[in-house]
C-alpha cells in the first residue's frame, strides 16, 4: 500500500460514523422487540437459534 492510499483510507468520516451506529441501534432494537414478542409464542431457545442463524447469513452474504 503507497502512503496515499493508507491516509485515504484512514481519514476520519464522522457521517460515516454516524450513519453506521444510528442503523446498529435501529438494528439492535429491532431485534430485541422481535425477540419479546416472539416469546410469548415460541421457546427462548428458539429465538436465540434464529437470531444466530439470521446473523450468520447476513454475514456469509456480507463476505460474499
Amino acid at each position: 500500500m503507497s502512503n496515499s492510499t493508507k491516509s485515504q483510507f484512514l481519514t476520519d468520516r464522522p457521517l460515516v460514523a454516524i450513519g453506521l451506529f444510528s442503523v446498529a441501534m435501529m438494528i439492535f432494537s429491532s431485534t430485541d422487540g422481535a425477540a419479546k414478542y416472539l416469546s410469548s409464542d415460541i421457546t427462548p431457545q428458539q429465538i436465540i437459534f434464529l437470531r444466530y442463524v439470521i446473523v450468520l447469513i447476513l454475514i456469509l452474504l456480507f463476505c460474499i
